[in-house]
C-alpha cells in the first residue's frame, strides 16, 4: 500500500511539474502576463506610425496598405480607410495584421536580462487587430483591439483592449494633410489578457 501511495504521490508531482512548464516555464502568472504584452510593446507603436504614414499617402478614402518587419521576423501590414471630414478632423478605420512576427525583446525592465522569444500571429486567415483612430490635431485618440495567438516561450491567445491619447503635428511646414505623432506623447492604456493573466498598461510612446 505504501508503495501504491508513493507511486501516486510520484505521478501527481510530474503532473504538476509538467503544468507548471507549459505555464510560463514556471514563472509567476503575474510575469508571464507582463512578457506576453512585452512582445507587443513595439508593435503598437509601429502600428500608429504605419497607420499615419498610410494616412499620409492616401489619395482617397482608402488607405494605401503599410508593410513593416518585425525586428527579428515576420511582418505587420496595416490597411484600412480615412473618413473625410471638417478641416483637418478626420476618424481612421484600420486593421494591423501580424504574421509570424517577432521583435527582440528582453525581460528586464531596464531593457535588460535575458532575451525572450515570443512570436505572434493572426488567430486565422479573417482574423486581424482593429485599430481606430480619431484625428481631432492638435490632439489624436485611438483604440487597438483584436486577439493575436502567441508562440515561443509562451503559448496562447493574447487579447488587446487599448486606448490611446496623444499628439499630433504637421509633418511639413505649417498644418496641412501632412501629419506625424508628437515624439513621447501618445499614452497607451488598458489591458492585455492571456492565459497568464491580464497585465495593465501604462506607457507613453
Amino acid at each position: 500500500m505504501t508503495d501504491l501511495f508513493s507511486r501516486r504521490a510520484t505521478l501527481s508531482l510530474a503532473v504538476l511539474s509538467l503544468l507548471a512548464m507549459q505555464c510560463g516555464g514556471g514563472v509567476s502568472n503575474t510575469e508571464s502576463a507582463r512578457r506576453a504584452y512585452l512582445g507587443l510593446d513595439r508593435a503598437v507603436d509601429r502600428a500608429l506610425s504605419l497607420g499615419f504614414a498610410g494616412f499620409n499617402m492616401a489619395s482617397s478614402a482608402n488607405i494605401p496598405a503599410q508593410m513593416g518587419n518585425g525586428d527579428v521576423m515576420g511582418t505587420m501590414a496595416v490597411a484600412g480607410q480615412v473618413s473625410q471630414g471638417s478641416g483637418m478632423n478626420r476618424e481612421m478605420r484600420l486593421t494591423v495584421t501580424l504574421t509570424n512576427y517577432r521583435d527582440t525583446v528582453r525581460d528586464g525592465a531596464d531593457g535588460g536580462g535575458s532575451e525572450l522569444r515570443l512570436v505572434y500571429d493572426k488567430p486565422t486567415d479573417q482574423n486581424a487587430l482593429a485599430m481606430d483612430i480619431s484625428l481631432r490635431p492638435p490632439s489624436c485618440t485611438g483604440t487597438l483591439t483584436g486577439a493575436v495567438r502567441m508562440s515561443g516561450d509562451l503559448e496562447g491567445a493574447v487579447t488587446l483592449n487599448l486606448t490611446m491619447a496623444g499628439m499630433v503635428q504637421s509633418a511639413g511646414g505649417g498644418m496641412g494633410m501632412q501629419l506625424q505623432r508628437v515624439p513621447n506623447s501618445t499614452r497607451i492604456t488598458g489591458t492585455v489578457t492571456s492565459a497568464y493573466g491580464t497585465y495593465m498598461v501604462d506607457v507613453t510612446r
